[in-house]
């Protein structure tokens, strides 16, 4: 999190994955971050996911959206493998995920 890379925690079920980031978010200040916990099933969509992202920033600029309050966002995505194909083969929430890191 230092560095502002997006990272991804990867292990078996039952390894304390979701606890041990959860511990880490609580050393973070309430005032200088904002923490966004999305969980993902199989009915998740795109545009479930763009929402509940919408409702933590504000617009900026004329393209530019953040964070509100000028605090910093962190999105911690729980289950990111379950949404479901679709039929081109793909899974639309981590599409539009890549695409949101890919544009910072």
């Amino acid at each position: 999190m230092k560095i502002n890379k997006p990272c991804m925690f990867c292990g078996h079920s039952g390894t304390a994955k979701t606890v041990t980031i959860f511990s880490h978010f609580k050393t973070l200040l309430p005032e200088k971050n904002i923490i966004l916990n999305i969980n993902f099933s199989s009915r998740t969509t795109s545009v479930d996911c763009q929402k509940t992202i919408e409702e933590n920033i504000e617009k900026k600029s004329f393209k530019n959206y953040g964070p509100t309050g000028g605090r910093r966002l962190t999105c911690f995505i729980d289950d990111l493998n379950m949404p479901k194909i679709d039929t081109y083969g793909t899974q639309q929430p981590i599409a539009l995920l890549k695409f949101l890191i890919e544009r910072n």
